[in-house]
């Protein structure tokens, strides 16, 4: 199994001038090859968005999602990254490209693409799919306890 961690910081775009520093935490597990989990606030107790890592991969040369997420270049060495909680409120956050992009190559030479299905746990994919039960959501939505990042009280 290999776990690969990197800590950044995002810059939070609240309109005007104003940006916002957003400690994240990006992290693989090779046990979940097809996902990676940005973790805001830092380690702990963060907000945690669990994507797929061939999404967050494109979205470094196009503009990729739907939804509640949406990765697209911004130039000037950033990739934006717009998570939505589905009430409305959206968070647009500025990720250093070459960390991401370093980041996922990195999760590329412990899981090359095209095998993640050799490395898969299967049996904790059955446990999560039974947990969440019909019509559950998945992919890449939050937790019940997730607060858009920069609204931390």
């Amino acid at each position: 199994m290999d776990t690969i961690m990197t800590r950044t910081t995002m810059r939070l775009i609240t309109g005007g001038d104003t940006e916002i520093p957003v400690p994240v935490e990006y992290r693989y597990d090779s046990r979940r090859p097809l996902e990676v989990t940005l973790v805001f606030g830092g380690t702990g107790a963060g907000t945690t968005w669990t994507i797929g890592r061939e999404l967050v991969a494109e979205g470094l040369t196009r503009g990729v999602g739907d939804g509640d997420l949406r990765i697209t270049p911004a130039g000037q060495g950033h990739t934006y990254i717009a998570l939505s909680d589905g009430d409305g409120h959206v968070a647009l956050l500025a990720a250093p490209t070459g960390r991401l992009a370093d980041f996922l190559t990195r999760t590329e030479q412990a899981v090359p693409y095209g095998s993640e299905g050799r490395h898969l746990d299967w049996d904790d994919c059955i446990a999560r799919l039974l947990a969440e039960g019909p019509g559950a959501p998945g992919g890449h939505r939050p937790g019940p306890d997730a607060t858009p990042p920069g609204e931390h009280g």
